[in-house]
């Protein structure tokens, strides 16, 4: 086991459990700087990335759905109905979080004075661990982003065709070599941002709620440890008791202060969930089952004929 840093020399800081999360924000454009040149080439960057990731994919494949749906093939209408379904409701939720930077930056004062209670090298340690499994899962998040992205666009690369299918109204892919490149590195770099944004939203719930359970953990320590050492003074357990009530009332307003934005991501992840599978059965059930099949009160001759 490490040695442990004394708390007096080293300080925990429970918002570095938003590090890595921020870095994704600041790359898609969420945090600008507050003046100068760079702020309104932020907010550039950030009009892009939710003009043609959050606008543009969803409409492209709505189109392409309704376009080229006489040249799909089955299999083809079912990926891109899927992925339609998906990113449509994904794009609505992250049109909806467009203040969790804020939301964050509240947190963090909560979290600032959460800190101020970590007496032990025990305390210590546990919220560090909290710090590391929140970016660990963000990290894991992303690694299975990535590889789903990669593995899509490999197999489109190896295939010759597009990955996603997104509609084009500048050219057709299957005019040329060059075209369907043009249009494989287009629908990557679309895919690539939308899912920086999902990374941001699926994964910001998650990082909330860990490190809110490695505070309940600390103070349920602190409210075990009452009146466990006999040297005390009772003045000293009495203030010691306010302090905890202190504690849980700051963790309740932490969580008040987030619940209706991890609430509605948790119902959106939810409710695409469901929106998917219904779109793949209704599709599988349009396009596999006979027109006269179970359901339509015909079995094709009657038992009399």
């Amino acid at each position: 086991m490490p040695k442990l840093t004394s708390p007096l020399s080293v300080r925990v800081h429970s918002k570095e459990c938003y590090t890595y999360l921020y870095r994704v924000m600041h790359f898609v454009g969420w945090i600008a700087p507050e003046q100068g040149t760079q702020r309104y080439v932020h907010l550039l960057w950030m009009s892009l990335v939710y003009g043609f990731g959050g606008l543009y994919f969803p409409l492209g494949l709505g189109f392409s759905l309704v376009i080229d749906f006489e040249r799909m093939t089955p299999g083809e209408f079912l990926d891109v109905t899927e992925v339609f379904v998906n990113i449509f409701g994904a794009s609505l939720k992250a049109f909806l979080t467009l203040d969790l930077l804020k939301c964050l930056r509240e947190t963090e004062v909560f979290l600032d004075k959460l800190d101020q209670r970590l007496e032990s090298d025990r305390d210590c340690l546990k919220m560090q661990k909290a710090i590391a499994r929140c970016n660990s899962i963000l990290v894991l998040y992303m690694k299975c982003y990535l590889g789903y992205i990669t593995s899509t666009l490999v197999v489109g690369v190896y295939t010759r065709h597009p990955p996603w299918m997104v509609y084009n109204p500048l050219f057709d892919w299957r005019d040329g070599t060059g075209v369907l490149w043009a249009q494989i590195i287009f629908e990557f770099s679309i895919v690539f941002m939308m899912a920086c944004m999902i990374l941001i939203m699926d994964t910001f719930p998650l990082i909330f709620i860990i490190i809110c359970r490695g505070h309940v953990d600390v103070l349920k320590d602190h409210i075990r440890d009452l009146r466990s050492d006999p040297l005390k003074k009772e003045a000293d357990n009495y203030e010691e008791l306010v302090s905890c009530i202190c504690d849980h009332k700051l963790i309740l307003s932490l969580t008040l202060n987030f619940k209706s934005l991890t609430a509605g991501a948790f119902l959106g992840v939810l409710q695409i969930s469901a929106n998917t599978v219904s779109a793949e059965i209704k599709a599988i059930i349009g396009l596999f089952c006979p027109p006269n099949g179970v359901g339509s009160g015909q079995t094709g001759r009657s038992p009399a004929e």
